[in-house]
């Protein structure tokens, strides 16, 4: 429908029009009320005769109005006027980037400016949720002052017809102009290969868009390119951007970036826009790449000061190594991909061969790998026992490994799987000297009893001779040698947070590298001993790191780099001698979930009602009436989500850079409380399932576990790893002056609380204090007679602290046990297995007891060779 000047919808005046496109006629019109002008986008007539989509449309609206940022056009809000609907936007003065590009590519300032803005609207909206799905350069307009405005955020899924978005034909642009040649070009061009190929959209799609839009902005040429619709989709899934149409001075920073942010498999992508941003930024420090013309004509002025400049270059040589440099960019390979978990790999020196753990056969087994090979030889297949954590020597002749054949240790062999014999009793994690001497391992001392970990003292093996030597009797695990010999640095976990630390190869008192609220481990050094690359969920992402050390301290230098980017997690990195290639375990956890019916009148029979496979979540919680499921996301950051127990639709409650964890529903389901780091520590916070109403619960010292009273009013909560309890009012905001301290009943040091019943009884879990006794019971807590009785299941081996809730009798509760789920009679301390040998990780109950959950989740990871990229 075309308005002419003069008409009105409703208080606005149209003045002109602006444009038209798959989103609608837009126009410029003139609020009446506010006095000022505005954007009028006419929505399509469809949404007339679509009471159902024009529904949905609002809300989507309401969500994107929501969003108030500089470097975002606003919406203003929604008109109907005589059956025209429109909406009424920003008005942005100004060129597009469209507009710009047309004229030449963008000088590398300018274009870094502008990314930096785009990246910083993205990052504002995915924090919210809002994903754009149509960027592109006639999305984002340059105002005179120089302010970019992205245009358009959200409306790609707002006005599809199933708010999903998932294909070409569902993005506006694509279905308005379809017909019409040369029009759809552009957006077919920053479509992500998994958009174009029909799956789901999520905010990795705006980062391929983003790396498109810059690609465009340096070249002046677009990154994906065709006479038709079908050809620039088919180079968008089938080929790489023309590189050298970079300008020769782009810094190679941003063209790691570039690749990163067009990387087909979305997995391996960039996947965070802020990680996107803060690369950029340290790219405009970075000074660009000087052409090779300007290099020759400099080369004659510079021959002079040759002599001089290598003279001082021998006195400064460590001074003038730069701070800042920037991480070097790695090409990611998969070496494995078999079912089930590939574990612990470690690289021969020469790059050529790894070793790794698989349970393919039944046992874990160690197996040989030719890099680049596929069939891998099974070293350990002889041994009925499980073998696993191999590492080759420096000569890369003889593997350590740890076994549990003889009572467990280490033991050695050649690297065909010949001649074993045993150098230790017990320890794990061994670890090459340079020299081949010594091995570095970790032994288990006796297990702390108010906390999770035993404790770790760092250990030396003579190969020759056997002798061991206890090197650090405090917290360390995973220890990696330097190249000189003379260090060895690890990851302990004191108060629950992994850290970096460092210790001489001879003994002495340890250092930290690392000290934040990072989760950091797997260390391991570059060749040249002046980087320590570890494995890292800082900055957002389960990611490869690296920390500069000076080799005569053994000090930190610098903040830590982010070596790889968008990797669902990885471990166990291992170089080779030349430091161009390095081995990872990139891993993912997958969690299956099923739910059951509890009969009222007959609980030992559990119905199945459903089962869902969710991507990336686990530790979820049915909501009272169980039409929903709290989880936490896998990986990092660690972020918690709702999603309906038909899987029909799934809503992110939290997403920044705070762990989230273990989500629990409040008895009448208006909060949801969980464990977070947000407030710098672990503590207790609560949230509403709309997103709504944040709040913190506590201020204690580490608070771990909680439970909600069956009247919703109050928590018990455990602080200091178990050894305090206090029970708190949960309708406010509490600190550990206004909480009730709770004594344990006589001869209990430490308990965690699993779930409360209406008769005012904890049922928990406790923990023996040595690892000779490592057998975890259940008992139940009376919080009126403050007594603790406990219940004998050591027939049915551990039960983890896995326990569901109460069934509604208030008498038996439902945990879980080795031989499958079981429910308990608190009275008799009697238990009955109800569904033998089912795999439960993670037990949770309604609060009517009517409903149960249970949780299983799967390990998968691969071997992926990391291969350095020429600079």
């Amino acid at each position: 429908m075309t308005l002419t000047a003069g008409t009105r919808l409703g208080p606005y005046e149209i003045l002109s029009p602006l444009g038209a496109g798959g989103m609608g006629e837009v126009y410029r019109a003139r609020d009446t009320r506010l006095k000022r002008e505005v954007a009028i986008k006419i929505l399509p007539e469809a949404f007339a005769q679509d009471a159902g989509r024009l529904a949905r449309f609002q809300r989507e609206a309401e969500a994107l109005a929501a969003l108030n940022h500089p470097n975002i056009a606003h919406i203003h809000g929604l008109e109907e006027s005589e059956g025209i609907r429109a909406l009424v936007l920003e008005l942005v003065p100004g060129e597009t980037l469209a507009d710009r590009i047309a004229r030449g590519p963008l000088p590398l300032d300018d274009a870094l400016d502008v990314a930096r803005q785009i990246a910083l609207a993205l990052e504002a909206a995915h924090e919210r949720g809002i994903v754009h799905r149509d960027l592109k350069p006639a999305n984002v307009k340059i105002t005179p002052e120089g302010t970019i405005k992205v245009l358009d955020f959200g409306l790609a899924k707002a006005l599809s017809s199933d708010g999903s978005s998932p294909d070409v034909t569902s993005s506006p642009t694509m279905t308005a102009a379809a017909t019409q040649a040369g029009v759809v070009i552009g957006t077919a061009a920053y479509m992500s290969p998994e958009q174009a190929r029909g799956k789901s959209v999520d905010r990795r799609a705006d980062v391929w868009a983003f790396g498109a839009l810059l690609y465009e902005m340096l070249s002046g040429r677009k990154a994906f390119e065709g006479e038709t619709v079908s050809d620039t989709l088919a180079a968008v899934l089938k080929t790489d951007p023309d590189w050298a149409r970079l300008p020769p001075s782009t810094p190679p920073h941003v063209r790691a970036v570039l690749r990163r942010c067009l990387e087909r498999d979305r997995d391996r992508r960039l996947r965070d826009i802020g990680d996107v941003r803060l690369e950029l930024d340290e790219a405009r420090a970075e000074p660009a790449a000087e052409p090779a013309r300007a290099r020759r004509v400099g080369w004659g002025l510079a021959a002079a000061g040759l002599v001089l400049g290598a003279l001082l270059g021998v006195l400064a040589a460590a001074r003038l190594r730069p701070r800042g440099e920037a991480a070097p960019h790695f090409a990611m390979r998969r070496l494995t991909e078999l079912p089930g978990p590939e574990l612990h790999p470690d690289l021969s020196p020469d790059g050529r061969s790894l070793v790794y753990t698989s349970a393919a056969g039944g046992n874990r087994d160690i197996y040989l790998l030719r890099v680049g090979g596929d069939r891998a030889i099974n070293l350990t297949a002889s041994s009925s026992d499980d073998d696993q954590q191999a590492a080759i020597s420096p000569d890369g002749e003889t593997i350590v490994f740890r076994s549990e054949r003889d009572g467990g240790g280490l033991f050695l062999m050649g690297l065909t799987g010949e001649s074993v014999r045993r150098l230790t009793n017990g320890g794990y994690d061994p670890a090459w000297s340079p020299d081949g001497k010594r091995i570095a391992y970790t032994m288990e001392a006796v297990k702390d009893p108010y906390s999770r970990e035993g404790i770790s003292e760092l250990w030396t093996a003579d190969v020759a001779s056997g002798k061991t030597t206890r090197l650090l009797p405090g917290d360390a695990v995973q220890p990696a040698w330097s190249p000189d010999g003379k260090w060895i640095a690890y990851w302990s976990n004191p108060g629950g947070q992994r850290d970096l630390g460092i210790v001489a190869a001879h003994g002495g008192d340890p250092r930290p590298l690392t000290n934040d609220q990072a989760t950091d481990w797997s260390p391991e050094w570059s060749p040249d001993g002046a980087w320590l690359y570890f494995s890292s969920d800082r900055g957002g992402g389960m990611d490869l790191w690296r920390l500069r050390i000076d080799v005569g301290s053994g000090r930190a230098e610098g903040s830590p780099q982010r070596v790889t980017s968008g990797v669902r997690s990885l471990a166990a990195a291992r170089f080779s001698s030349d430091g161009r290639r390095l081995t990872v375990m990139a891993y993912d956890r997958t969690a299956e979930i099923a739910l059951f019916q509890v009969a009222a009148d007959a609980p030992e029979t559990l119905r199945p009602v459903g089962t869902l496979r969710p991507q990336s979540a686990h530790w979820c919680a049915p909501s009272p009436d169980a039409r929903w499921l709290s989880c936490a996301t896998t990986g990092s950051p660690e972020d918690l989500i709702l999603m309906r127990t038909d899987g029909s639709e799934l809503r992110r409650l939290t997403n920044d850079t705070y762990k989230d964890r273990v989500a629990f529903w409040s008895p009448d389901g208006e909060w949801i409380g969980f464990n977070s780091t947000r407030s710098g520590k672990w503590d207790l916070w609560a949230i509403r399932p709309d997103g709504a109403g944040l709040r913190r619960l506590t201020d204690l010292s580490e608070t771990s576990f909680a439970v909600w009273s069956p009247n919703g009013r109050e928590l018990i909560l455990e602080s200091n790893n178990g050894k305090a309890f206090f029970r708190i009012d949960s309708t406010r905001t509490t600190d550990v002056r206004s909480a009730r301290r709770l004594l344990l009943p006589g001869g209990l040091k430490q308990l965690e609380p699993l779930a409360w019943s209406p008769a005012d009884r904890v049922v928990g879990a406790q923990r023996d204090a040595l690892r000779s006794g490592d057998l975890e019971s259940l008992g139940v807590w009376d919080l009126q007679a403050n007594t603790y009785r406990r219940f004998d299941l050591s027939v049915a081996g551990r039960t983890f602290g896995s326990v569901a809730g109460w069934l509604p009798d208030g008498r038996r509760f439902i945990a879980r046990l080795r031989d499958g789920i079981a429910m308990v009679d608190s009275d008799s301390g009697t238990w009955r297995i109800l569904r033998p040998g089912v795999p439960s990780d993670f037990l949770r109950m309604t609060a009517d007891g009517r409903t149960l959950l249970v949780e299983s989740e799967r390990l998968d990871s691969d071997v992926w060779m990391l291969e350095r990229e020429a600079p």
